[in-house]
């Protein structure tokens, strides 16, 4: 009987950067932190998003991008008024089920 499990093993090829990777004990999979995109536009002229064949009037115009959610933070939070824009997502949760 073929022991394809065994085959794979034996048979895999490990490069020089995975071996130093998995010889230093770095992680492989999972890694942080995520990427965050902050959005950067006019006043009012942000991107909307829908789906085609959506009545124009069910569309949220008021939802909020990450750049009107950090003014909106400077308004009420005064800690966040001492960070830069970028360095608020170290500090700060984008909460996106509350759009």
């Amino acid at each position: 009987m073929k022991d394809e499990i065994q085959d794979y093993v034996s048979g895999r090829w490990v490069g020089a950067s995975e071996a130093m990777w998995r010889i230093f004990e770095y992680d492989m999979h999972e890694m942080g932190p995520h990427v965050i995109r902050l959005e950067v536009h006019e006043e009012n002229k942000h991107s909307i998003i829908y789906e085609e064949g959506t009545d124009l009037h069910d569309i949220n115009l008021e939802k909020d991008t990450t750049l009107t959610a950090w003014f909106k933070l400077n308004a009420r939070d005064p800690r966040a008024r001492d960070l830069l824009y970028h360095k608020i997502p170290e500090h700060y949760r984008w909460d996106t089920t509350m759009q």
